[in-house]
């Protein structure tokens, strides 16, 4: 088992829209996690996004993607007015960029659902993520685009894409559905983003929510 010291930050903000209506309720802001890793050895703070998946008492899972935690470094968590603790990567699919994190002691943090569906085309979503890590207590970037369908890239993989401007510091945030439910896990991208598909994250994700 591989394990990576992270430091992973849990914000809350205000209710936000999607699509022509809004969430049913709270966006979702209490399951994101900003996740940095420190290499062994250098100064470089990688930075990414996550979320919160499944709470049992004191521990929990967090969603990111693999090439977010996919070096050896020095672990911390840092949860929503919580106490520093320590994750342990547990699960990593590179094909498919993601990454489940084990925190055995984490304050806060909202598990986030998993949308039974996949998502509809030209619908409206929402993404939990922190471009060039721009988070503040209570204050996290709500960014919006459309699904757009499947993209095959030049190594024959199939991301969903969408038409979610990202930056730096995305990776491995939850795009969400006007439930608040997961569907998909930002890969990479720039004015259009790609990301895992739903039934890839239901897939790796059984077992462990």
């Amino acid at each position: 088992m591989k394990k990576v010291l992270f430091a992973i930050m849990l914000f809350a903000c205000s209710c936000c829209t999607v699509s022509s209506h809004q969430i049913d309720g709270p966006a979702p802001v209490e399951s994101f996690a900003s996740v940095y890793v420190f290499p062994e050895g250098t100064t470089r703070v990688i930075f990414g996004s996550g979320s919160v998946v499944r709470k049992m008492g004191s521990a929990g899972y967090i969603l990111t993607a693999e090439h977010v935690c996919e070096t050896k470094a020095a672990t911390w968590v840092k949860p929503l007015y919580g106490e520093k603790t320590k994750a342990i990567v547990i699960k990593e699919d590179k094909v498919n960029d993601l990454c489940l994190l084990y925190v055995p002691e984490m304050e806060g943090g909202n598990a986030l659902r998993i949308a039974p569906n996949p998502p509809v085309l030209g619908a409206t979503y929402t993404l939990l993520g922190a471009p060039h890590g721009m988070v503040q207590e209570r204050s996290i970037p709500i960014l919006k685009g459309a699904y757009s369908g499947m993209y095959r890239s030049r190594e024959n993989h199939l991301w969903s894409m969408w038409t979610i401007p990202i930056a730096p510091g995305c990776s491995g945030g939850a795009v969400v559905n006007n439930k608040g439910e997961l569907v998909s896990v930002i890969h990479h991208g720039r004015a259009i983003s790609f990301g895992a598909r739903h039934k890839t994250i239901v897939a790796f994700l059984k077992g462990y929510i």
